[in-house]
């Protein structure tokens, strides 16, 4: 079982339905992912060549993925000098497991300029019937989803999205007891993608692997760092790690 949990609508967990493939554009970047084995996950990114800025995306582990399309396709005919066109990525989920995609902006020379790097994390499982193991969709919860009890597998994927403003001081800190039950894979901020104004908040991200049963109750508390700095009142989300 994977569990997002999220504070608001930031994080939506799109999820290709059966056979489908899925289409994705900048704005839908910073999110999460679910696709079969055999399902593609494309990408049309606006990208202008005149401006020296290119896409580029790398992704890990590379087995999990196959890039089968990457093709920049010009504006129609008719379009005023110096429109930008598209740019095309095709990905073909391989195997079952977690993959992370950085998909990056910029211009490629030595010392160009980039825009901040967009991610994907995606989840790839197998094919209903198939081989893909006991590896499920993820499931996305809401605010609400804090206190009560949610039971997951021993070696199970945990991902937590809460929205973060670093402009205001303010950042997101967690603990978890027992220290021995959670292993951390991922904490950090994710800057809202694509322009925005300035001050806009973004994401912060963890993804928490469960080592193994028991109860663990995680903490999130969301303030201002420094001595005496103004803080939040803890959140708790309880995990039930059953036994085999």
């Amino acid at each position: 079982m994977r569990l997002s949990l999220a504070c608001c609508p930031l994080l939506l967990v799109l999820l290709a339905p059966a056979g489908a493939n899925l289409l994705l554009r900048e704005g839908d970047l910073l999110q999460d992912v679910g696709l079969q084995t055999g399902q593609e996950l494309q990408l049309a990114l606006a990208e202008n060549p005149t401006t020296g800025y290119q896409w580029t995306i790398t992704w890990a582990p590379a087995e999990a993925l196959r890039q089968t399309r990457d093709e920049y396709v010009a504006a129609p005919a008719g379009a005023r000098v110096g429109s930008g066109g598209t740019h095309f990525f095709t990905l073909v989920a391989m195997a079952p497991g977690e993959v992370w995609v950085a998909i990056r902006y910029a211009r490629p020379w030595a010392g160009g300029e980039s825009e901040l790097p967009r991610s994907l994390h995606v989840h790839i499982v197998g094919q209903a019937g198939g081989t893909g193991g006991s590896h499920k969709q993820p499931v996305k919860l809401t605010q609400a989803d804090f206190v009560p009890n949610h039971v997951v597998d021993v070696n199970e994927l945990v991902t937590v999205v809460l929205p973060e403003n670093p402009t205001t001081g303010f950042g997101w800190r967690s603990w978890w007891n027992p220290a021995t039950a959670l292993r951390k894979l991922v904490d950090r901020y994710h800057p809202r993608p694509g322009r925005v104004l300035p001050g806009a908040g973004g994401s912060h991200r963890w993804v928490f692997r469960t080592m193994h049963e028991g109860q663990v109750v995680v903490h999130f508390q969301y303030g201002r760092p420094w001595p005496g700095g103004e803080q939040g009142v803890p959140r708790m989300l309880v995990l039930l790690v059953p036994a085999g």
